[in-house]
C-alpha cells in the first residue's frame, strides 16, 4: 500500500472550472435504511437499503481570483439564486502524487462562514450536500 504524503482539495465547478483549494476536509456517506416488520413477529425481520445521503465540510478554503458569490454559489443569495446554484465537483488530491483519492459528485453548498486574522490569510469554511462519495483509490 502507498504511503499518502499529504492532500489537497481542489474545488470544480461542472467538472472543469477550477474555483479554489482547501484542506481539513470532512466527507460522509450514509445508508438510509428501512426495517422490514411482519404483524405476529415482534423482531424485524429484514433492513433493505432505499437510499444514500452524502454531507460534508470543507474548513480553509481560499477561493482563487472570485469570491463564492461571482462563481454563482451564493449560499445566501435570494430564492433564484439558491435554486440556480451550480453543482461542484469536489477532488482530494494526494500532495505527492498528484492522485486523486477522493471525489465527491454534485455537491450543492449549504453554509459558509468567513476566517479573518492578522497574520492568516482570508478563509472560508464550507458545508455541503452531494449525491456521491467516490473511493478513487486501487487496491
Amino acid at each position: 500500500m502507498a504511503a499518502i504524503a499529504g492532500a489537497r482539495c481542489v474545488l470544480y465547478i461542472n467538472g472543469n472550472v477550477r474555483i479554489g483549494r482547501g484542506t481539513q476536509i470532512s466527507a460522509q456517506e450514509n445508508t438510509q435504511n428501512v426495517r422490514v416488520d411482519e404483524i405476529g413477529n415482534f423482531y424485524t425481520s429484514e433492513i433493505e437499503p432505499v437510499g444514500a445521503a452524502v454531507q460534508g465540510t470543507i474548513q480553509k478554503v481560499s477561493i482563487t481570483n472570485n469570491g463564492l458569490k461571482a462563481l454563482g454559489l451564493d449560499v445566501n443569495g435570494d430564492t433564484i439564486a439558491r435554486l440556480a446554484q451550480a453543482a461542484i465537483t469536489i477532488q482530494i488530491f494526494d500532495q505527492v502524487g498528484e492522485v486523486v483519492l477522493w471525489r465527491v459528485e454534485g455537491a450543492k453548498l449549504e453554509s459558509r462562514g468567513v476566517e479573518l486574522s492578522a497574520r492568516g490569510l482570508a478563509m472560508e469554511s464550507l458545508t455541503f450536500q452531494a449525491l456521491r462519495l467516490v473511493d478513487n483509490r486501487t487496491p
